[in-house]
């Protein structure tokens, strides 16, 4: 649909294109950590189902809102540099077993999928993808409560439509896309790595210092799987091609 259409009240592009930048970390993190889109839905849907593939679209999805403040937790930033270093104490130090690559990786991958309008579409689409899969899924589920399955779609759902509102953005706001916020991310990397605003103190500390979103509700991924789905848990066992 036209953003206007969907978004009555004016809203800032570069405040939107920061929170964008936190889901498109997180969609990296997520592709990255089950190999692609295609390799989730493929082992999700194959014939032969084991205990791992009928719940890995589930699990990724939940991968996918769990590691992003904006899906989770409706995070709003307000600067570059407070979305990234949430991004990359998200995955360095409150879910560092959750991630599979490093923060400078991930932040490349941001950087170069939002040098290109193409790229960013294609991101937010398979983003969708992975989220209606998983409800689709949960809703065919028949071993899981009823209850508890009921809450993850709707809450699938929520997030859903989030991520197709920053899909009709992106249309609206092609000029915030290209080599300048390429460079722009690509030059935070240097800047983190030389310890110019590496935080020295606890984690605790950073997102106060930082003035970032609260961190305090978000739980530790567990290798364990859960008998309880939860919306801010995923497994890692996945992290290596089997």
């Amino acid at each position: 649909p036209q953003f206007s259409t969907i978004c009555k009240k004016q809203q800032s592009s570069q405040l939107l294109l920061y929170n964008l930048i936190d889901i498109v970390y997180s969609f990296c993190w997520t592709m990255r950590l089950y190999h692609g889109l295609d390799n989730i839905l493929v082992r999700s849907t194959t014939k032969v189902q084991n205990e791992t593939n009928g719940v890995l679209v589930v699990e990724a999805g939940l991968c996918l809102v769990q590691n992003s403040t904006v899906l989770q937790k409706d995070a709003r930033y307000s600067s570059l540099e407070q979305v990234l270093s949430t991004c990359t104490l998200t995955s360095t130090k409150v879910f560092p077993d959750g991630c599979n690559t490093s923060w400078s990786s991930l932040v490349e991958d941001c950087a170069h999928i939002l040098a290109s309008h193409r790229l960013v579409g294609r991101a937010l689409l398979e983003a969708c993808d992975l989220l209606k899969a998983a409800t689709q899924h949960l809703k065919l589920e028949n071993s899981l409560d009823q209850d508890d399955n009921k809450e993850i779609v709707v809450r699938l759902r929520q997030v859903r439509k989030k991520v197709e509102f920053f899909l009709s953005w992106y249309q609206y706001a092609k000029e915030e896309f290209g080599e300048s916020i390429k460079n722009d991310l690509l030059e935070w990397i240097k800047e983190w790595t030389s310890n110019e605003f590496t935080p020295k103190s606890g984690t605790d500390d950073c997102w106060k210092e930082l003035e970032l979103p609260d961190q305090t509700h978000l739980q530790q991924p567990s290798r364990q799987r859960s008998t309880t789905p939860i919306i801010v848990e995923v497994a890692t066992k996945y992290q290596q091609i089997p």
